[in-house]
């Protein structure tokens, strides 16, 4: 009865998650040329900080997915403005855990009218007492692109 039971829950589970697929994003109609500004600031020392090397390339991927073009930020008619700022919050299980705290938004470049714009604060737990806001801007990154994408497909859907 019992292998009954789990062979059924196991099928179950085999047909149920062959069925689940990606989440589709929007696309732009056309290339739409978009400016990209990225930030990242200490809270504690209250000064920027140098990005990590593949953070512009990966947000720069997940806007070229969904149909947009990256220029410079005087030629484009909107902007994105990614802002994080990573502050050290305590010492938990010989784990240092930091907030990233993240602004996302979209802004037409003439006269800086908001467009969309969405706050969160991404919890990452470093394991050494070197890694600093780089690395914890590294580690919030995969949830920094979804918010983005969430943020652009409604733009893009609204535009569209």
């Amino acid at each position: 009865m019992r292998i009954r039971m789990t062979l059924a829950l196991t099928f179950l589970t085999w047909v149920l998650g062959g069925c689940l697929h990606a989440p589709k994003h929007a696309t732009a109609p056309e290339p739409w040329p978009l400016a990209l500004n990225l930030q990242l600031s200490s809270l504690d020392a209250g000064e920027d900080v140098a990005l990590p090397e593949d953070a512009r390339p990966r947000l720069e991927e997940a806007l070229s997915r969904r149909g947009l073009r990256v220029g410079s930020v005087g030629d484009a008619p909107v902007e994105l403005q990614v802002k994080a700022q990573a502050r050290w919050y305590a010492q938990l299980a010989g784990r240092y855990r930091w907030t990233v705290e993240t602004q996302l938004r979209l802004l037409r470049s003439d006269d800086e009218t908001l467009i969309s714009e969405t706050f969160f604060e991404v919890p990452v737990f470093l394991l050494y007492d070197h890694q600093r806001e780089d690395a914890a801007f590294e580690q919030a990154l995969p949830v920094i692109e979804r918010q983005l994408g969430d943020l652009l497909d409604r733009w893009i859907e609204a535009e569209g």
